[in-house]
Parts: structure tokens; sequence; C-alpha cells
């Protein structure tokens, strides 16, 4: 296990859930702005950190201390009463072996945890006017799922596939005891899309009774400080080039 866990409490267990939702930044940043938004307007608590090796080696101040890269998993309570952890964060592990570690990493901790089902948000470059949202699955069981309850599920898109952490963790979680479903929004592809955040935050409540009490107004309140942070340096939010085979790329 290359995965360095950073606990913030002395239980090194994780509270009682179901669902897990992740994301990172990606095109239009759509999942991670989400959940970003999810943690600032529902006061999260931050469990624990994950480190890898892999991670670009830029540190940065936070705070006014001195943070090594990392992803952080929340703990996020619901106004129906509903706890769902959020993992998200800035960085993946640069190289496909540091992935994959991860990946399986991660996995591990959540089928350790009794995670049920990790939902994986995304964005997919897509023409201006298009807002279709994807839904993707690895496994014949969480497929029928999820179609006897009226949600449909794509065969055919996304196109080219899933890469990089998020791909992983969706195509592995089944081999590994969890139930995965990625969401993917249709987005024109700007740095910060908050519209088809937004979208993607009504296909979740659509789809799994999600009570999300995020409105469109702080999202993009939210996406505004999101690209005044963004910067081009080694600490930046991971690249969208980042072994990007076209135009289709998500994460």
């Amino acid at each position: 296990m290359n995965t360095h866990i950073v606990w913030n409490s002395k239980e090194n267990k994780l509270p009682d859930h179901k669902y897990v939702l992740f994301a990172l930044p990606g095109v239009g940043n759509v999942g991670k702005l989400l959940i970003d938004s999810l943690n600032k307007a529902c006061e999260s608590k931050e469990l624990l950190k994950l480190q890898h090796p892999d991670f670009p080696p830029h540190s940065a101040m936070k705070n006014g201390i001195l943070t090594p890269p990392h992803l952080h998993l929340n703990e996020l309570n619901l106004p129906d009463g509903q706890t769902i952890l959020t993992l998200c964060g800035d960085v993946q592990p640069l190289v496909p072996r540091g992935q994959y570690e991860m990946a399986v990493d991660i996995l591990n901790l959540l089928k350790k945890n009794k995670t049920h089902r990790v939902i994986l948000l995304a964005g997919l470059s897509s023409d201006a006017g298009c807002e279709n949202i994807h839904v993707v699955v690895a496994d014949e069981d969480t497929k029928k799922s999820l179609t006897e309850d009226g949600i449909k599920v794509s065969e055919t898109q996304p196109e080219g596939g899933v890469i990089g952490l998020c791909g992983l963790l969706g195509s592995l979680a089944p081999s590994r005891g969890v139930s995965s479903v990625t969401v993917i929004a249709e987005t024109f592809g700007t740095s910060v899309d908050a519209i088809a955040a937004e979208r993607l935050r009504n296909s979740l409540m659509n789809y799994f009774g999600f009570e999300l009490p995020v409105t469109l107004d702080r999202t993009e309140e939210l996406a505004k400080d999101l690209m005044a942070n963004y910067s081009e340096g080694p600490g930046a939010l991971i690249s969208k080039e980042l072994m990007m085979p076209d135009d289709s790329f998500y994460q």
C-alpha cells in the first residue's frame, strides 16, 4: 500500500454511510465544483487525507500551514439526516501505476468501512447546447438495480472511455466489493462550468434521492473563487491535458 492515510481522529474508522461522492478537476470541473460547493454549504468535517508519492511534488500554503498534496475525505450531513462522504482534491498521481495503486487503496478502504456505492462525478467535453447526462456502470448487478429504479444506463457513451483515477475507481470497484456509478455531465468545456455542475446536482437528486442544498448562485460564487485561485504552476489543478487522447477527455 503506497497510499498514506492521515486520520484526523484516533478512531481510524469512517462513520456509517452508504455513498461516497468522488471528483477531481477535469473538463468543466463540474464534479469538483459540486463537491466543493456541498462541503462548504453543509459545513462538512474532514475525516482524513490521502497522500501518494506520485502526486506532483508541490506543497501549498493553506491557512498558514505548509500542506503536502493530498485528497481529502469529508463527512457530509445532509438536511434529511443522511450521511454521505465526499472524496475530492486538486491532484492525482502523475503516472498510470500510481493511479492504479491509489484506486485499489481507496477501494480497499471503502470496502473495509462498508461503503455500499461510490458515485464518481465527471464532465464530458461536448458542443455548445448539449446538456445530456450519462450514467455509466461497471457490473451487471448495478446496471439491473439502476434500470429497475428507472435510471437509464448508457451503453455507448462516453465513447472514448474514462481515463485516470476516476476511470480506474469506477471500473475496479466491483472486483473490490464496492458498487460504482459514474455520472457524467456534458459541458462546453469552459474552465469552471457552474451550469453543468447544477445539472449534475439535479441528476443526483433525481436518481438517488439526495437532498443537496446548493443553489446555483452559491455554485457560481465558488466557481469565481476557484478560477481566481487557479494557476498554471506545478501545484495547480491537475492539467486537463494530462494524457488527453482527444477532445473527449474527462476525469
